[in-house]
């Protein structure tokens, strides 16, 4: 049999299992377009290595020389290693043309994969870079990254030996994007300066850096770039930070952040209230328990104009000035409200003046009833993802109301005891092979078995 044709197999592979697969058997009948001399190492076994190729996973024996000849011809290669031991395991890549590098859970010193060599025969292919509970990983692996001129995401977690010197060459890479830092406790104040240096940086997550002071995240505030920022479990308070970002906004300069993720354990009463003063925002989402959202630190956040997305999940102190408030932002097309215990009938109706919602989260809440829905979702008419998971009130009168949103795509009736047994639950789940948008995807429907 004739080899086949790599860039025409490589485009069939990824039309035919876009989005990623299940499972094998479709692997499986990719490889049916294969020469007999290759179909044969898809079946060998190791925990040690996995590839991935456009959006595919097969699994590969620690053998690798002389069995990759095939995925040389492609235009790209995923790798993805567990736990590599052996050198000769990690060298078997250096001719493949890898987009994207994923090591997972690498205690071991033996990184060869990302020594001066790799870099230098992946520096044309290489585009993502994932670490993950990689604790050896330092600066003296990181600094072979700024080679990699067409890498835009690096996700490091776990990586805890990468300090100052190594954001420092996280900020030379030309083509950054993307940063994920998640673990890594040592990173100080000098290294976030080094990162405001990052000359096309515009997403960063800071995860679990307990090292930086309140001024150490002010740099950040002058990258013009920056428009996305997630702040998760840094401990330091974000007050100054704030305070300078929304000064940004009054004077047009330094970041104009548009998404902001961050986490309670930094926040003040007087946090939130300057949040509220970020015009600029297009995504806000506090979304873990704590008592800083409420009616005095939310009164004004309808100044957000441009909000379009805000997360409020299980956030008890939230009540009916505070959704008043938020009824008043116009542009809002997600609300996530799942868990606020505070939130009663009368606070949930004015709610319904929020007729752009396209994502909708309610869980949580086994005091709202068939009359609450129906007075907040009948202006809603473009529905797409509704979570109504815990409204253990709510019966087939609302399943009325839901059958009409010709819309909806995902909806979340977990724990609606109300519903138990009921025709219309049993009409919807019948209704999901018929009911499918544009690009031919069904309604999910999410009940209880």
């Amino acid at each position: 049999m004739e080899q086949p044709d790599f860039k025409t197999l490589s485009t069939n592979v990824h039309r035919f299992i876009h989005p990623p697969p299940q499972g094998y058997n479709v692997w499986r009948d990719v490889c049916a377009m294969l020469p007999p001399a290759t179909r044969h190492i898809v079946s060998a076994a190791s925990p040690a290595l996995r590839l991935e190729a456009l959006g595919t996973s097969i699994t590969r024996s620690t053998d690798l020389h002389g069995r990759l000849w095939w995925w040389k011809q492609l235009p790209a290669v995923s790798v993805h290693l567990f736990n590599p031991v052996e050198r000769d395991v990690t060298t078997a890549f250096d001719h493949l043309r890898m987009e994207i590098l994923r090591i997972d859970v690498t205690p071991l010193a033996n990184l060869s994969v990302l020594d001066a060599s790799t870099a230098a025969t992946q520096k044309e292919f290489l585009r993502k870079i994932d670490l993950n509970g990689c604790d050896r990983v330092g600066d003296r692996h990181v600094e072979h990254f700024p080679m990699f001129r067409f890498v835009t995401a690096v996700r490091l977690i776990g990586c805890g030996a990468v300090e100052t010197a190594g954001m420092v060459s996280l900020a030379s890479m030309a083509s950054l994007e993307l940063l994920v830092l998640g673990g890594c406790g040592d990173v100080t104040n000098a290294g976030i300066a080094a990162l405001s240096q990052a000359p096309k940086l515009r997403y960063l997550t800071l995860q679990g850096v307990f090292t930086v002071t309140p001024d150490g995240l002010l740099p950040l505030c002058h990258m013009d770039t920056l428009i996305q920022l997630s702040l998760g479990s840094t401990m330091v308070s974000l007050e100054p930070f704030l305070a300078q970002l929304a000064s940004n906004c009054c004077s047009g300069t330094g970041s104009i952040l548009q998404r902001l993720v961050l986490n309670p354990s930094g926040l003040s009463v007087e946090a939130v209230k300057l949040l509220c003063t970020i015009s600029s925002l297009e995504h806000l989402s506090v979304s873990m328990y704590s008592t800083v959202c409420n009616d005095e630190s939310l009164l004004h956040i309808h100044q957000l104009i441009s909000l379009k997305s805000l997360l409020l999940r299980d956030q008890p102190e939230i009540s009916k000035v505070s959704l008043g408030a938020i009824a008043q932002l116009s542009h809002l097309t997600t609300l996530d409200i799942s868990y606020c215990k505070g939130v009663t009938s009368d606070a949930f109706a004015q709610l319904g003046a929020l007729v752009k919602l396209r994502t909708f989260y309610v869980e949580g809440h086994p005091k709202l009833t068939d009359n609450d829905m129906t007075i907040v979702l009948t202006p809603m008419t473009h529905m797409m993802h509704l979570k109504l998971n815990g409204c253990r009130l709510l019966t087939h009168k609302t399943l009325v109301l839901l059958r009409g949103m010709k819309y909806l795509r995902t909806l979340g009736l977990r724990s609606c005891v109300g519903m138990a047994g009921s025709f219309g639950v049993d009409q919807l789940k019948a209704a999901r092979s018929s009911r499918v948008d544009s690009r031919g995807r069904e309604l999910t429907l999410l009940v209880d078995q």
